[in-house]
């Protein structure tokens, strides 16, 4: 695993494909709440994992840079129906 200095970030080369897992309580939420923030741009989704009363979610889509992963990471975090986002 390469170790960046403190401080410092990776340097990522957009357009690039990024991955976030979406965990909640129950499945349809999350995907209605992915659905709410991707809204119609491509994407793909797959159950991750299944945990005690927990679910995750993969969610995959194509980000153009910094600005939008971002937004999207934040849109996910503040949606009532997800509990943590990676």
């Amino acid at each position: 695993m390469k170790r960046f200095p403190k401080g410092s970030q990776p340097s990522i080369d957009y357009p690039t494909w990024w991955s976030y897992t979406v965990i909640g309580q129950d499945r349809d939420t999350l995907e209605r709440a992915i659905a709410d923030v991707v809204a119609e741009r491509s994407h793909k989704v797959s159950l991750s994992n299944t945990r005690g009363r927990y679910v995750s979610l993969s969610l995959k889509l194509i980000v153009l840079d910094e600005v939008e992963r971002r937004q999207i990471f934040d849109g996910l975090r503040s949606h009532p129906g997800v509990s943590f986002v990676l």
